[in-house]
This record gives structure tokens, sequence and C-alpha cells, in this order.
């Protein structure tokens, strides 16, 4: 018997453990078990996932108004994109410290983000105000997803359209982005 157990405390005990496919999952992980360095070169795809599967966030506008229809008169940012395949473009636009002061008679000014002078719904922010008075706001993000667009080369801007009796009217800053969504 002492025979039997020295062979085994120098031996080691080992056995092999059949263990179903996709049977394990978060409940039988130690918390810790997967870290970044394990899995840092496998990037998530859209086609990685089934249809309805992947959760969508959901984000808010503060006016969530449509820019003007017609072109556009006063280009604040611009920049071009080249698609390489037909689809849509996010956009995103921020406005820092935007103002609108009225001289003699009530005024407006409206932004939005264009593609191709086409505007993108959603992306507009309007300031107005009475005669002798003025508007403004801190800071504000213009973002949204353009009509389809063919693959080439597109003209994305942040653009202000303004009524009459305007005194001064502008931003003190501006920033334009715009990425390609696939499918």
């Amino acid at each position: 018997m002492s025979t039997i157990a020295v062979f085994v405390a120098l031996g080691g005990g080992a056995y092999a453990v059949s263990v179903p496919r996709n049977s394990v999952g978060p409940a039988q992980l130690k918390r810790g078990a997967v870290t970044t360095d394990k899995v840092k070169n496998r990037s998530l795809l859209l086609g990685d996932f089934k249809p309805g599967q992947l959760a969508l966030g959901s984000a808010a506008r503060a006016d969530d108004l449509d820019p003007p229809a017609k072109a556009p008169g006063a280009t604040v940012a611009s920049m071009s994109i080249q698609t390489r395949t037909a689809g849509r473009v996010f956009v995103l636009g921020v406005l820092r410290d935007p103002f609108l002061s009225c001289g003699d008679q009530p005024c407006t000014a409206q932004w939005g983000v264009y593609v191709d002078d086409k505007p993108v719904p959603d992306t507009g922010v309007t300031l107005s105000a009475q005669a002798g008075e003025g508007d403004g706001r801190v800071y504000h993000t213009l973002y949204g997803v353009s009509a389809k667009l063919p693959a080439g080369k597109h003209q994305v801007r942040i653009a202000r359209t303004d009524s009459a009796g305007i005194a001064s009217v502008g931003q003190i800053g501006s920033q334009l982005g715009a990425l390609q969504l696939s499918g």
C-alpha cells in the first residue's frame, strides 16, 4: 500500500476530461479569466452577429430639426470623404459657442450638416431673437446619417442659413467628422 502511495505521490495524478462543445459560458468562467491580452488581436464586426442580436444604443438631440433644404448661405466647416462602396455616411459636427444678435428686427440663423449639398436629417439647430436682442448656446452637437450615397468622393459640411436683420452671427469654433457605415 505504501508503494502505491509513493508511486502516486511521485508520478502525480492526472486524468482526461471530455467537455461537450459550447458547454463553457459565463457561469463556468472565473472573474478575470478572460483578459485583453488573451483576445487583443480580435475585433468584432457587424457580420459576426446574427440579425437582431446586436442591441444598438440610442441618442438624443437638443433640437432634432432638419436643416434648410435649399443650398445654405455660409460654410462653417467642410471636409471630403472617399467612400469605397455605396452606402450611408455618419456625420458628426460640433459648434462651440454659436451666437446671434439682431439689429432692428427679429432674426434667425440655422446651422445644419450637408453631404453633397443635401441636408442630413435631424442635424439642425436654430437660434432666434427679437430686435435688439441675442441668442446663443455654449456647445451644440449635430449628428446624423446621410441618405444612401454612391461610391466616390463626397463633400461634407456644416453650413448656416441666415435671415435678414442680423447684427452679428457665428460660432467660436467648429469641428466636423464623417465615417462610412458598412451595409
